[in-house]
């Protein structure tokens, strides 16, 4: 086993993507060391048991002349998003390679996983470092796709990827890093554990035979027979007018997990007799508590509501999350309001007819025993086979 590991995320503000680092490193438990670099420390309190140092690390962000650029127009998919927190911007890039090379040597890395952390991949590559790029589909795509997926109708392409590749193919040349061919490249590594499953993959089509990490663990449990509505929202969700306009307009038994609640709206839920919670419950408690749920579309909580059978509603607020409900609303089991056609009145009006309707809810059950054979899974001995597979490789090569 390796000695010491780095936990990289350069990117994304969800609690997701400290909570896949930390599935990453109790699975391999006390036979190694850990840091972890972080882009922000909201919740790093989640990874500091497990290592010497928890940090803040080299962050991806929206680049303002980027953003400006694009003139408020939507991203449309992964190689624009990539373009828009840093990847069209040659010296940028440097800077971010740069600190993960200093840090990797720093820290005397024998490994990185990288959790959404396309430069830290890059670093270690640089460094002949192995690396294990794991996290959900969307941010954890395939090495050798001439493009990426397509936009959805609508969405305009702001940058040629092959403009992107040759800002990278510089900024690399600076390290000694290999040309890429395709701007997909940066994500070549070692191995790969997507953290989801296929039916919500936007890139299942072009993996050979992956490595799909299950998002749930094997004690997941199944709903009971519980009447709340539960509702999270941990984002930028939770500062929208219409989303808190219309929950705060369900009349129904409800219960909000909102850890950045502001008091008025607290207040304002409290005035209606809502249950408020502002630190995250246990999948037990949602289990036993919850008739539905209400969020926006992030990959966890979808899953989440997947495996434990509880018909859903999506507000999504960006192009993942529209991705994810998009999925489930095909399966049946999920409404969907995106950002174009979100109307307080109509989604107060949806949650309540989801609420009711005893066909959803008896579907959301009979798919949630279909999918819990991938949902659900041991991630403890996955990890740690992958990571033998590649130490050997290492070794050999």
């Amino acid at each position: 086993m390796p000695g010491r590991i780095l936990l990289a995320n350069e990117a994304g503000s969800g609690r997701g993507h400290v909570t896949t680092l930390k599935v990453f490193a109790q699975a391999m438990g006390s036979d190694c060391r850990y840091d972890a670099a972080l882009c922000r420390m909201d919740h790093a309190t989640d990874l500091a048991p497990l290592c010497d140092l928890v940090f803040q690390g080299a962050t991806l962000g929206y680049q303002p002349a980027v953003m400006a650029m694009r003139q408020g127009r939507p991203i449309g998919n992964w190689a624009e998003f990539l373009a828009a927190i840093g990847f069209a911007d040659e010296e940028f890039l440097t800077r971010q390679i740069d600190w993960w090379m200093h840090t990797i040597r720093a820290r005397c890395s024998g490994l990185v996983v990288a959790e959404f952390a396309p430069c830290a991949m890059l670093a270690a590559r640089a460094l002949g470092v192995p690396v294990i790029s794991i996290g959900q589909g969307h941010s954890t795509p395939p090495a050798g796709m001439a493009q990426f997926p397509a936009p959805a109708e609508g969405h305009i392409l702001v940058h040629a990827e092959a403009d992107l590749v040759g800002v990278v193919n510089r900024a690399g040349a600076r390290f000694g890093l290999a040309a890429l061919q395709y701007f997909s490249d940066i994500y070549r590594c070692d191995a790969q554990m997507p953290r989801t499953i296929a039916a919500l993959d936007p890139y299942a089509s072009w993996r050979s035979n992956p490595d799909y990490l299950p998002p749930m663990g094997l004690d997941c449990p199944t709903a009971g027979s519980g009447d709340e509505v539960m509702v999270y929202f941990s984002t930028t969700e939770a500062s929208e007018p219409v989303i808190l306009d219309a929950i705060a307009g369900v009349d129904l038994p409800m219960r909000v997990v909102m850890p950045g609640i502001g008091p008025d709206f607290a207040a304002r839920l409290a005035a209606r007799g809502v249950a408020v919670e502002r630190t995250p419950l246990s999948h037990q408690a949602i289990a036993e508590r919850s008739r539905m749920m209400v969020h926006a579309g992030q990959h966890g909580i979808t899953c989440l509501g997947l495996a434990l059978g509880l018909p859903q509603v999506a507000l999504p607020c960006q192009s993942e999350q529209s991705a994810n409900a998009a999925c489930v609303e095909a399966m049946g089991t999920l409404v969907s309001f995106d950002q174009p056609r979100r109307d307080a009145a109509a989604i107060t009006g949806a949650i309540r007819r989801v609420y009711a309707d005893t066909h959803m809810a008896r579907h959301a059950r009979e798919l949630a025993q279909s999918l819990r054979p991938v949902l659900l899974g041991d991630t403890a001995v996955l990890v740690r086979a992958t990571v033998q597979r590649v130490l050997q490789q290492v070794a050999t090569a």
